[in-house]
C-alpha cells in the first residue's frame, strides 16, 4: 500500500479520521458517502471500517439521521416526491428499513400534497391547459420525474381538468 501523504501510516490514519470527523460534523452524511471519502486517503479496508465505526459510536455518522435530513430537505426545498427520494437514498447506500422509517416519519403530508398541487398546477398553466391527451401525458411525465406517484398525479389532474 503506497502512502500519498508525508506521514507514517499511523499519522495518515489519524489525519483521515480527523478529516472525516470534521466533514461529518458539517452536515449529515451516509456511511457510503463517508466510505467513498475515506478512499482518497489510501487506507486499508480495516482502517476505513475502524474510522467509520468510531464515527458512528461518537454519533458523527448515522444513516438514520442522514435519511431523515435528506427526506425533510428534499420535500421542503426541492419539492421532490417520495419515489425520487427513495431512489436517491438507495443510491447513497441507505437500507430499505431506514428509508421506509424516514419517509414515514419525515413526510409532512399536508406539505407533500401542497407541493404536488402547486407543481402540477404550474405545469398545466405553462402548457395552457391539459385538455389534449398529449398535454396530459406531458404533465404526468413531469410529475413522475419529480418523483410523485402516478395514481396521485392522475387524481389531481382529474381535479384540475374535471375529466
Amino acid at each position: 500500500m503506497s502512502n500519498v501523504y508525508p506521514y507514517s501510516d499511523d499519522d495518515a490514519f489519524v489525519f483521515a479520521r480527523e478529516s472525516a470527523r470534521m466533514w461529518c460534523a458539517r452536515q449529515e452524511r451516509s456511511t457510503a458517502q463517508c466510505r467513498r471519502k475515506l478512499e482518497k486517503y489510501d487506507l486499508s479496508a480495516e482502517q476505513a471500517n475502524a474510522i467509520i465505526d468510531e464515527l458512528q459510536r461518537e454519533n458523527f455518522l448515522s444513516d438514520e439521521r442522514f435519511a431523515e435530513a435528506f427526506v425533510s430537505g428534499h420535500i421542503r426545498i426541492k419539492r421532490w416526491g417520495k419515489i425520487k427520494i427513495r431512489q436517491h437514498l438507495i443510491a447513497e447506500g441507505v437500507g430499505d428499513e431506514t428509508i421506509r422509517k424516514a419517509l414515514e416519519e419525515q413526510v409532512d403530508h399536508q406539505l407533500y400534497e401542497e407541493n404536488l398541487r402547486s407543481l402540477l398546477s404550474k405545469k398545466i398553466a405553462s402548457m395552457g391547459g391539459c385538455s389534449h391527451p398529449a398535454d396530459r401525458q406531458k404533465a404526468i411525465r413531469f410529475m413522475q420525474q419529480k418523483g410523485y406517484e402516478t395514481e396521485r398525479v392522475l387524481t389531481f389532474i382529474e381535479e384540475f381538468t374535471g375529466n
